[in-house]
C-alpha cells in the first residue's frame, strides 16, 4: 500500500514537471465613440455629416484599437461606408443589427450601433441574445430611435471569448431655469438601464464582460447647479457602487478607476465642443458630463492598464472655417491587460 502511494506521488510530481503552467500577458484596446451622424432634412440633424464621415475612419484608426464601438451611425449608407473603410484598415469583422420598427414608426431609425473588430466575432444564432430594443423612450424626439444594445462574442486568441456589448441609452433634457434634468426622462432612462442589465445577465453566460457606449448619464447626481457626492442610480446599478441594489452588475468603470473626480474630463462638453456650445450650432445649456463609458469585468485575468478621453482635438472640416471637433462627443479609449495561461 505504501509503495502504491509513493508511486502516485512520484507520478504526479513528474506530471507537474512535464506540464508546468506559466502566465503571459497581452493587451486589448477598446474605443467607444458617438459619431453624431443623424441625417435629417431642413438642417435639423447633425452637421457636416459627409465631411466627417470621410474623416472618422482615418482618425479612429490612428488609435490602433482592437475593437471600436460606435453610436449614432443611423443610416444604412453610413454603416456600410464605415464598415468598408474600417475593413481596409484591418478591422475584418463588424456587427450591426436593429430590431424591426413597431407600430406607428416607433423606432424606425434603428439603434445606430456599429462595432468593428480586428478579432473574429462568433455568430450568436438567437436574435434575442444578439440585440436588445428598449421598451420605452426618454423624450419626444427619441420616439423614432430604436435605442438598445447589441451583443457579440469576441474571440481573443489564447484567452477565449469575451461578451462585448455596445449600447446607447436615451437622452435627458436639462432645464437651465430649474437647474435640473427632467425627472420623467431620467425615469425612462432608468427603465432602459434595468432592461440593459437584465439583457447582459441573460446573455453573457459567465464570460468576461466589456460594456461600452453612450449612457447619457453622468456618474454623479446633479442638484441645484452642481454635481453632488451621490452616485447616479444608473451608474450604481452597473458598478455596484455604495447604495446599489443587490442585482447590480459589479462592472468596473475603466476610465474612472484610474482617475479621481478632480481629474475626470467630460465626454460631452458645451464649454469646449463647438458643435454643442452655446454660441454655435446647438445651444445646449446642460453642464459638462461624462456620459460615454467602457465598463469591464473586474478579474485577475483582465486588468485596466490605461484609460483616457480621446478625439478631443479640433480638425479642419471641409467647407467650414477654422477647426472643429470630429463629433459632438469625445471618445474613450481603454487598454486592458489580459493574463494568458499557457502549458509547457
Amino acid at each position: 500500500m505504501r509503495s502504491s502511494v509513493l508511486f502516485f506521488v512520484l507520478a504526479m510530481s513528474l506530471s507537474c514537471q512535464a506540464h508546468s503552467y506559466k502566465s503571459q500577458s497581452s493587451t486589448l484596446k477598446i474605443v467607444t465613440y458617438n459619431t453624431w451622424l443623424l441625417d435629417l432634412p431642413f438642417n435639423m440633424g447633425s452637421r457636416d455629416i459627409a465631411a466627417r464621415l470621410n474623416i472618422i475612419p482615418q482618425e479612429l484608426a490612428k488609435l490602433d484599437a482592437d475593437i471600436i464601438a460606435l453610436q449614432e451611425v443611423w443610416s444604412p449608407r453610413a454603416r456600410q461606408k464605415l464598415a468598408s473603410e474600417f475593413y481596409k484598415k484591418g478591422y475584418l469583422y463588424s456587427q450591426e443589427e436593429s430590431l424591426p420598427a413597431n407600430w406607428l414608426l416607433r423606432g424606425w431609425l434603428g439603434n445606430g450601433l456599429l462595432v468593428v473588430s480586428k478579432y473574429p466575432l462568433a455568430h450568436i444564432s438567437n436574435q434575442n441574445e444578439r440585440v436588445l430594443s428598449f421598451s420605452t423612450f426618454t423624450r419626444p424626439d427619441e420616439y423614432f430611435a430604436g435605442k438598445g444594445a447589441v451583443h457579440m462574442r469576441v474571440q481573443i486568441p489564447d484567452f477565449g471569448e469575451i461578451s462585448f456589448y455596445n449600447t446607447h441609452l436615451g437622452a435627458v433634457s436639462f432645464n437651465p431655469k430649474a437647474q435640473a434634468f427632467d425627472s420623467s426622462h431620467e425615469q425612462s432612462r432608468r427603465q432602459q438601464s434595468r432592461e440593459l442589465i437584465e439583457f447582459i445577465r441573460k446573455t453573457h453566460e459567465e464570460r468576461p464582460i466589456i460594456l461600452a457606449g453612450d449612457f447619457n448619464a453622468h456618474f454623479k447626481t446633479y442638484h441645484q447647479g452642481g454635481y453632488t457626492e451621490e452616485y447616479g442610480e444608473d451608474y450604481k446599478s452597473i458598478t455596484c457602487t455604495t447604495g446599489a441594489a443587490d442585482n447590480c452588475l459589479n462592472l468596473l468603470d475603466s476610465y474612472k478607476s484610474l482617475n479621481t473626480d478632480a481629474k475626470v474630463k467630460a465626454t460631452a462638453s458645451p464649454l469646449t465642443n463647438q458643435y454643442i456650445g452655446a454660441s454655435y450650432f446647438y445651444k445646449n445649456p446642460a453642464p459638462e458630463q461624462v456620459i460615454d463609458y467602457i465598463f469591464v469585468s473586474s478579474s485577475s485575468a483582465m486588468k485596466v492598464q490605461e484609460s483616457k478621453i480621446v478625439l478631443t482635438e479640433k480638425l479642419k472640416i471641409p467647407n467650414r472655417s477654422g477647426e472643429l471637433p470630429l463629433s459632438d462627443h469625445y471618445g474613450v479609449l481603454t487598454e486592458l491587460q489580459l493574463i494568458l495561461l499557457s502549458v509547457d
